[in-house]
């Protein structure tokens, strides 16, 4: 009897210790900054989040943001290797003030990364729209935006 009942307690603690394959594990994502800034607002841009996994989108997006000013001139590079990285750009809405959007957390988890932004609003009066552009390892998981 007392050995059925440690054979039934082994099967419960086994049971509950099972993997399970909702289990998310995160990791944090190392990433770079391709350029950091703001925009002038007649660019055209929506606020938005953009995941680039191509030249060709990417060279379009880069016309965008400098139909105005040379705005990826200011940036770290503009030459994407696209088969080692996965280019992600957070673009704020046009603001009447001073602005700065940064990225400040990438997570990887077993189903899709996540990317944590910060929104900061400077008290000058000035028309702004912030944008922060990174690069992480070439991913093809799906890629959330909190």
């Amino acid at each position: 009897m007392k050995n059925l009942i440690y054979l039934v307690l082994s099967l419960f603690v086994l049971t509950a210790c099972s993997n399970d394959d909702n289990d998310v594990i995160a990791n944090d994502v190392q990433f770079t900054t391709v350029g950091k800034n703001t925009l002038h607002g007649g660019e055209n841009i929506p606020q938005s989040n953009f995941v680039f996994n191509n030249e060709t989108d990417w060279n379009n997006f880069l016309i965008q943001v400098n139909a105005i000013n040379d705005v990826s001139g200011t940036f770290n590079e503009t030459e994407i290797d696209f088969t080692a990285f996965t280019v992600i750009a957070v673009v704020d809405e046009v603001k009447t003030s001073g602005s700065q959007i940064s990225i400040i957390n990438v997570m990887e988890n077993t189903n899709n990364i996540q990317i944590a932004k910060e929104l900061t609003i400077y008290s000058t009066t000035v028309i702004s729209q912030p944008f922060h552009i990174i690069k992480i390892p070439k991913t093809n998981k799906p890629i959330i935006f909190n």
